[in-house]
């Protein structure tokens, strides 16, 4: 006849076995997962480049396509940013598949593989379109609706490999550039091109999306009046690796 303490003993056993092939099984996945990551970083090759001539003038690119943030995205043709953010938003869409992060905005992509959050579309919604400036106001504020969430979806991807502790304030989210490019190189600064004095907009528990969208409405607007109607199309300026 079986004791109680030796079927204390024999539930012990098998709970700690039970653990031992849980921990197991979260290990291959772990390490699947990183395996899978690995080889997405190496299929986007994203990467950080010099401008020569340039005093600390970087540019960065994912699959030899500049990626766009809120300082240059005025600089670019709606050809460059229709390609950077279909790249993006697959990049982004991609680690959140591997890595199951529930993402705050769902992003699509229809049969031609143009992406939108829900409903904004991340794309010029007319061929005919060939700058930012050409949009109407209520255009803008639907491409911009979208451009803000997915930055929202890239913080998440930062925050759930906990590289976000850089990012204090709503101004550092327009440098979708360099959290894309942290993602894949943690040991990147994200003060280490940043020259800006202006600490207004703290980040302070969630971001409310209205507000992140009100400010890069008006950030793009801003730029757009700077621009006085003069615009111009990005330099082939050559190009340094630095991710030698």
């Amino acid at each position: 006849m079986v004791s109680y303490n030796d079927e204390i003993k024999s539930i012990q056993s098998q709970t700690k076995t039970t653990k031992e092939n849980s921990l197991n099984i979260e290990k291959q996945i772990n390490n699947s997962q990183s395996i899978l990551f690995q080889e997405l970083i190496n299929l986007y090759l994203v990467k950080r480049k010099r401008l020569s001539g340039v005093k600390n003038q970087y540019i960065f690119m994912i699959s030899f396509i500049p990626i766009i943030n809120l300082e240059n995205l005025l600089s670019f043709n709606f050809e460059i940013i229709n390609a950077s953010l279909e790249r993006i938003c697959k990049f982004i869409y991609q680690i959140s598949t591997i890595w199951f992060i529930n993402l705050p905005f769902q992003i699509e992509f229809n049969h031609q593989q143009q992406p939108s959050i829900l409903n904004f579309k991340l794309f010029s919604p007319d061929s005919n379109i060939e700058q930012i400036h050409d949009l109407s106001n209520f255009e803008l504020k639907l491409f911009l609706n979208g451009i803000s969430r997915l930055i929202l979806n890239i913080f998440e991807i930062l925050k759930f490999f906990q590289l976000d502790n850089e990012i204090k304030l709503s101004k550092q989210l327009f440098n979708i550039d360099e959290m894309i490019y942290k993602i894949v190189n943690n040991n990147y600064n994200f003060n280490e091109l940043s020259s800006d004095n202006d600490q207004s907009n703290p980040i302070k528990g969630n971001i409310d999306i209205d507000e992140l969208t009100d400010l890069v409405y008006k950030h793009i607007l801003n730029k757009i009046n700077q621009k006085n109607n003069e615009w111009h199309v990005v330099q082939n300026d050559f190009l340094i690796d630095e991710d030698q």
